[in-house]
């Protein structure tokens, strides 16, 4: 619904973060499948394509967070 409402050229500036990659050996793992079908339905829905590349994809471990949250 957010890129209904944004410019077309704002989607250069999206970024794709994992957490929990550490447990996945820093590695999309299963959700990269799920992504990538959210944004084939992001083309054929509404004529936009997100790329998901190593240049806008990171990948994050919890173990920074869990003491963040703690």
């Amino acid at each position: 619904e957010l890129l209904r409402h944004l410019h077309v050229h704002a989607k250069e500036n999206i970024i794709l973060i994992f957490t929990n990659a550490r447990a996945v050996c820093f590695q999309p793992g299963l959700s990269a499948r799920l992504v990538r079908q959210l944004l084939q339905n992001f083309i054929e829905q509404l004529n936009i394509e997100v790329p998901l590349s190593k240049k806008n994809t990171f990948l994050f471990g919890n173990g920074g967070f869990q003491f963040l949250a703690l």
